[in-house]
């Protein structure tokens, strides 16, 4: 830290360490970084307290602290790296070469990057669509509300834009976005296992469990992942019969009961990966007094190493559970510790596979013909340049739209109470009440925002209390 991110003469020294640098042909990482690892070939040029196991996950990451902190979490579980590399301010070294390096790299099989701002989105996003079309490509940003975003500005020094506008760019590269950093480490480690669901749909998921309960909750938050609920075809449910109680629910959730031992837990497991009409399997297990994790473990562990659908299972619990998932994990399956982190680890492969399809899709045309009025597109950006503006407010945005042809909602300015009413009148209700103040980007962080209005009396009220709050 010191350079860039503390002012005038540290962004001077700042520049003159990266002069010095490529004077003599030198590549520089940060400043305001942790340094890099290779575990593979032992190569530790960081001051990290824990070293990197050797695995084939490479994560690379702004925040020294996220990278220190996950480093520590992932060696208590055994998680391995291919590389970890910390950029800081990224001065030299970006993300999009290193992501360029990652996508061809032997080593690698998914990439975990933590995000607090970019540089270069062109290059940023140029490079995740490359490197998302051979391997997965798990992000985690930093910033996504106003508060956020000032700090990891101040971090950085890179531009934070709109929360909205970075997801969706993510999507159509065909990215993997996740909201916590624990979700990171197991994203990449379900995705880098490599047995990913059917393209199409791609989200249907078949739960078996050993007691309604888990299997509940995992149907729960089902939607919120946008992970389908298989349906079991008619063949599966005969099958089925042959090997459950008489009283199983038929249905799924598939509850094999609490007396099942590991014989008729691999039975329904064999019966339910032979249905077409699912794309994956959550295996949920809690211990009882006659069947433990482990030799569960073992009875199943044949059955998910051959399939050619992804096999997720969640040990419930603590100790015995652990015996559990040390049986999976020795062999690279995808473990979890809930049935809610079992979804999400199924909604990540979905999520893979539909993004390579989203990656593939050209918008058709929407024109015939089309002439844009560039001279006023330049007008309307050399004038805010002119002021030293580091974006355009919302009519400045919508001119520019409108010079390219693209369509907006009407918006029209207001500076009194009468003047609001007459242009919500004259536009139609319902209307939108929104603040207009130079620099202010983020209207709806202060209350400078009002939607819905369906009267002249709600737009007068809501003009006063926008002025009384901003």
């Amino acid at each position: 830290a010191g350079f860039a991110d503390v002012g005038e003469p540290g962004r001077r020294l700042h520049e003159e360490a990266l002069a010095r640098a490529r004077a003599h042909g030198i590549r520089m990482l940060g400043p305001n970084c942790l340094g890099l690892m290779r575990p593979d070939i032992g190569l530790n040029a960081s001051y990290a307290r824990t070293p990197a196991r050797p695995g084939s996950v490479a994560l690379v990451s702004q925040s020294q602290a996220v990278v220190a902190a996950l480093l520590d979490f992932a060696h208590t579980a055994g998680f391995g790296f291919s590389s970890v590399v910390s950029t800081g301010a990224g001065s030299d070294i970006e993300f999009s070469e290193l992501l360029d390096f990652l996508a061809v790299d032997g080593a690698t099989r998914s990439i975990i990057l933590f995000i607090e701002g970019v540089h270069d989105a062109r290059a940023f996003l140029s490079s995740v669509r490359a490197a998302a079309s051979v391997k997965p490509v798990v992000v985690l940003k930093a910033g996504r509300h106003l508060a956020g975003a000032k700090t990891a500005m101040s971090h950085t020094g890179a531009m934070v834009g709109d929360d909205a506008v970075f997801d969706a760019a993510l999507r159509r590269a065909g990215a993997i976005r996740v909201d916590a950093y624990t979700e990171m480490m197991t994203a990449a480690e379900v995705l880098a296992a490599g047995r990913l669901p059917r393209p199409d749909p791609g989200n249907r998921l078949a739960i078996i469990t050993n007691g309604s309960g888990p299997g509940v909750l995992a149907a729960d938050v089902a939607a919120d992942n946008e992970v389908g609920l298989a349906k079991l075809s008619p063949e599966t449910i005969a099958a089925l019969d042959a090997v459950l109680p008489p009283n199983w629910d038929r249905g799924n959730p598939v509850d094999v009961l609490r007396d099942a031992d590991a014989g008729r837990f691999a039975a329904t497991l064999e019966r339910v990966l032979a249905d077409p009409g699912n794309d994956g399997v959550l295996l949920l297990f809690s211990s009882t007094i006659a069947l433990g994790a482990e030799e569960t473990a073992k009875a199943l562990l044949p059955l998910a190493k051959k399939s050619d659908k992804p096999v997720i299972t969640a040990w419930l619990g603590g100790e015995d559970a652990r015996r559990g998932r040390a049986v999976f994990d020795g062999e690279g399956q995808p473990t979890t510790a809930s049935p809610e982190r079992g979804v999400e680890a199924f909604s990540y492969l979905s999520r893979f596979v539909r993004g390579r399809r989203i990656r593939l899709q050209v918008p058709p045309p929407q024109v015939a013909e089309f002439d844009a009025e560039t001279a006023e597109a330049r007008r309307i950006i050399e004038r805010a340049s002119g002021t030293g503006q580091a974006a355009l407010d919302e009519r400045e945005s919508k001119a520019l739209l409108a010079a390219f042809g693209i369509d907006t909602a009407r918006t029209r300015l207001a500076a009194t109470v009468e003047e609001a009413v007459a242009l919500a009148e004259e536009i139609g209700y319902p209307v939108a009440l929104k603040v207009a103040a130079s620099g202010l980007l983020h209207k709806s962080d202060i209350g400078g925002v009002l939607l819905q209005l369906s009267s002249s009396r709600e737009v007068a009220q809501g003009f006063d209390l926008i002025r009384h709050r901003c």
